[in-house]
C-alpha cells in the first residue's frame, strides 16, 4: 500500500489496481459482522479474501527491491510505526464506541497484521536474498503448506499468516513491474482473466459449501489438524488459485491514469484509518438493527455504497500530509522513498 511518487503509465496501472484493492478491504470490513447470518455475505466474503491481501503483498513485493537490496532498515521501522498507528485508531474508536475489550499489542487478528507482516517481510528478504530464489520460493510454500498443522501456530506476532503469505510479498519481490505490465497488456489474455474470475465467482456463490472449506483457507490464519493430511493439498490450491486471481486482477486493469489512479497512491491512509471509523459507523447504525430494516441484498448495495464513500473521502488530499507526518520519522525522512 506503499504511495509511489513518480507518475509514469506503469505506475497508473498498480495504482489503479490498489484504489480497487483497498475499496474491497473497506467493504470486506463492512460485511465481516454478517458472515455468520448470511450466506451471500459470506460467499462474497469469501471471494474478496481469496485475493485482496495477496495482492496488495505481491505489489508490495513488486516495489520493494530497492529498499531490500539496499538493506534500508529504515523501512521495517516505518511499518512498524504504521502497524502501531492502525492499531491505535482502532483502540481510541473502540473506546469513544464503548467496544473497548483489552489490548494485546502483538496478538493481531484485525487490520494492523498487515503492517506487521510486511515488516516481518522486508526483514526477512533483507536476511534472505542471496539465496537462490527458486529454492526460497519453493521454501516459502512448503512452510505455508504445513504451518497450518501446527496449532501452536497462531495470531502471535502474526505468525500463521506471515508463513502463509509470505510467498506472495516474495513472488512480487522476484518478479520485474515493467515485465509483468507488457505481458498482461495482451488482449486475448484480458478475456482469460475476466473468464477465471466469472468461474471463482459462480463456484463460490454456486456450490453451498465451498465456503465452508474456504472461508478458513483463505483467512491465511485457521488450523486444520482436523483435516489430516489433505490440508497441505487443500493450501497448494489455494496457492495456485490465488496466483491467478492476482494475475487476472493486473491483466484486467487500465494502465492510463484514470479519476482513481491518485487515490490508489494514497491507499495507506484508507488502510490506517478505515477500520476505527466502522466500528463508529456500526456503534450508530447497530448491524442488527440494519439488518431488520433491510433485506439481505439491499443492506448489501448499502454497505457497497458506503464502502465506496468512505474510501474515497479517506484517500483524499486532506489526509496525506497528516498521515506523513504521523508515519514517517522526520530525521529519517531525507531518504527517498521505495
Amino acid at each position: 500500500m506503499s504511495t509511489l511518487t513518480r507518475q509514469t503509465s506503469r505506475i497508473y496501472l498498480w495504482d489503479n489496481i490498489k484504489f480497487f484493492l483497498i475499496f474491497l478491504v473497506v467493504l470486506g470490513h463492512f460485511i465481516h459482522t454478517y458472515t455468520n447470518t448470511s450466506l451471500v455475505t459470506e460467499q462474497l466474503y469469501t471471494y474478496i479474501l481469496s485475493f485482496h491481501m495477496p495482492t496488495f503483498l505481491f505489489i508490495s513485493g513488486i516495489f520493494s527491491k530497492k529498499a531490500i537490496q539496499e538493506n534500508r532498515t529504515r523501512k521495517c521501522f516505518d511499518l512498524f510505526v504504521l502497524y502501531v498507528v492502525t492499531k491505535f485508531f482502532i483502540f481510541v474508536s473502540k473506546i469513544i464506541t464503548n467496544q473497548y475489550d483489552g489490548l494485546s499489542l502483538f496478538e493481531e487478528a484485525s487490520v494492523p497484521w498487515y503492517a506487521f507482516a510486511l515488516m516481518f517481510f522486508f526483514g526477512i528478504t533483507m536476511y534472505l536474498k542471496k539465496i537462490k530464489p527458486s529454492y526460497l520460493f519453493f521454501f516459502s510454500i512448503l512452510l505455508g503448506c504445513i504451518c497450518g498443522y501446527d496449532e501452536d501456530i497462531n495470531d502471535l506476532f502474526v505468525f500463521s499468516r506471515i508463513l502463509v503469505f509470505y510467498p506472495f510479498f516474495l513472488c512480487g519481490y522476484y518478479f520485474d513491474a515493467k515485465k509483468i505490465a507488457h505481458y498482461c497488456s495482451k488482449p486475448w489474455l484480458k478475456f482469460l482473466a475476466l473468464l477465471f474470475h466469472i468461474c471463482w465467482i459462480l463456484y463460490l456463490f454456486g456450490v453451498k459449501s465451498a465456503t465452508d472449506l474456504w472461508h478458513p483457507l483463505v483467512t491465511g490464519r485457521e488450523h486444520f489438524s482436523e483435516l489430516g493430511i489433505y490440508y497441505f493439498w487443500y493450501r497448494l490450491l489455494h496457492y495456485s488459485i490465488t496466483f491467478v486471481l492476482i494475475f487476472s486482477c493486473i491483466v484486467l486493469f487500465p494502465r492510463r491514469r484514470t479519476i482513481f489512479s491518485k487515490m490508489g497512491s494514497r491507499s495507506i491512509q484508507v488502510y490506517a484509518t478505515h477500520r476505527g471509523i466502522i466500528y463508529m459507523f456500526f456503534a450508530i447504525f447497530p448491524d442488527k438493527q440494519l439488518m431488520k430494516c433491510w433485506n439481505e441484498i439491499p443492506l448489501l448495495l448499502l454497505l457497497t455504497l458506503s464502502s465506496v464513500i468512505l474510501t474515497i473521502i479517506l484517500s483524499g488530499k486532506w489526509l496525506e500530509k497528516p498521515m506523513q507526518l504521523i508515519l514517517h520519522v522526520p530525521w529519517m525522512n531525507n531518504e527517498e522513498k521505495a
